[in-house]
Formats: structure tokens, sequence, C-alpha cells
């Protein structure tokens, strides 16, 4: 019941933060939104800081498996029309699902106040693709699959941040 309730807090905290901001939001509507009073929310986490760095956590990892992250790397496509499938399938992802849209709102507002949060949001938006896709597109060209959608010539970073 208890991870039922904390679950349900970091849901509410995810919808206001994207709506109103870390700043815009507080405990007491937060807890009203949830049917609850304030004490229930301080039984699960100790302050506004604390719901706001479980639920990063929780962003992090529920970005991490469905998208892709060192720890969770998308095979490497074995053909350029499995590449575009796997691209269109991720970017279908990063627009459809609610949770990954509201995450992108909070990462977008809060990245001015919060280090953490910009650095998420760099991550996410920049280098996190950056290093997943220099992954796939060297394993493409080392498997010899690209189709010559990347001429083997192409410089990468070096070193790659991902083994191959």
């Amino acid at each position: 019941m208890a991870k039922v309730t904390k679950e349900r807090i970091l849901s509410a905290a995810l919808e206001m933060f994207s709506q109103k901001g870390y700043e815009g939001t507080n405990i007491r509507e937060l807890s009203a939104s949830l049917g609850l009073v304030k004490s229930c929310i301080y039984k699960h986490f100790e302050s506004k800081e604390d719901i706001w760095n479980a639920l990063l956590d929780r962003m992090i990892a529920y970005y991490g498996e469905r998208f892709g992250s060192p720890e969770h790397l998308p095979p490497v496509p074995d053909s350029v029309e499995e590449f575009i499938t796997m691209a269109m399938q991720m970017a279908n992802l990063t627009i459809h699902d609610e949770q990954i849209v509201k995450t992108r709102k909070v990462l977008t507002l809060e990245q001015f106040r919060d280090d953490r949060a910009r650095d998420l949001a760099t991550k996410h938006f920049l280098t996190g693709l950056t290093e997943m896709f220099t992954y796939i597109f060297a394993g493409m060209m080392d498997r010899g699959c690209s189709g010559g959608m990347i001429p083997p010539c192409w410089p990468l970073p070096s070193p790659c941040p991902f083994p191959r």
C-alpha cells in the first residue's frame, strides 16, 4: 500500500510540476489533488525537494528503459530499414508517451533552476542521443550493414563512449 501511495504522489507531482513548475507547486495542492492530507505526503517524503529528487530518479529509469541509455542500449539494426523502423519507434515514443512528454516539459522548465534537471535535459535532449546514435552507427558500419547510408570514412568521436 505504501509503495502504491508513493507512486501516486510521484505521478501527481509529475503532472503538477509539468504544468506549474517546481516553484508553482506546493504540498497542500499536491495532497489535495490526491485526496490526501499533507501529513500523508510527509509520511512518504520529507520535503518537496525529496519528492523532486525521487521524481527525477523515476524519470531517469523510465526514460532509460523505454528510449535507451548506456545501461539499456537498443540493438544495433541489421539494415537501413531496421534503423528507420527503430528511429521512428523512438520518435513515436517521445511524441506520444505521456510520461515522457511531461518529463520533457519538467526538464525544459526546471533546467534553469536546478543543476540536476539541467544535466538531465542536456543528456536526454543532446549528449545521450549523440552517444546512442554514435554507438548504433558505429555498430552498423562495423557490420557493414549501413547500406551506404553512412560512408565508412565518416568520422566518429574518439573515444566512442560505448564499446563497439
